[in-house]
């Protein structure tokens, strides 16, 4: 999903909510220009704030997103090793996956955290496996007759 830079900062948003998006690239005539995020969003309200003139309120909902575009976090192949990416995705939630003319993806900070989790669960619930036998041995063998044991199947 993407959005064009004159699209009203509302827009967007009710888009990131109803998708439960953090990010949006901004695109135009098939172009990645930046990335509209909660966060470019609220950097741009502070700037435009203090830039208001006295006495004259600033509406935050007249922004576009183009108003609001941060930085475009640098754009990562499919085949990088994704530790290359952390850099970026502290720095910007997020990194652009393809190149500015061919948007394949956006990884976020959150879909590295899942993608490690669904790696690492199963060596996690080994090591819990290993906690818990240690725990039932504890409990039904004294620590002298465990050593005894042992020492009499490694004579063997």
């Amino acid at each position: 999903m993407t959005v064009p830079p004159d699209t009203p900062v509302g827009d967007a948003i009710a888009l990131l909510e109803k998708n439960v998006y953090s990010q949006l690239p901004v695109v135009n005539e098939g172009s990645v220009l930046g990335v509209f995020s909660y966060r470019s969003y609220t950097r741009a309200v502070l700037a435009h704030t203090k830039k208001a003139p006295a006495g004259k309120p600033f509406n935050p909902l007249s922004l576009t997103v183009g108003d609001c575009m941060a930085e475009s976090p640098r754009f990562a192949r499919v085949t990088d090793l994704f530790t290359h990416w952390f850099e970026d995705l502290e720095r910007h939630d997020a990194l652009l996956v393809g190149d500015p003319n061919r948007l394949q993806a956006i990884v976020t900070a959150h879909d590295v955290v899942r993608y490690l989790y669904r790696v690492a669960s199963p060596y996690v619930l080994i090591a819990d496996c290993e906690f818990s036998l240690r725990a039932i041995i504890r409990l039904v063998i004294t620590p002298d007759a465990l050593a005894t044991c042992a020492q009499q199947c490694l004579a063997e």
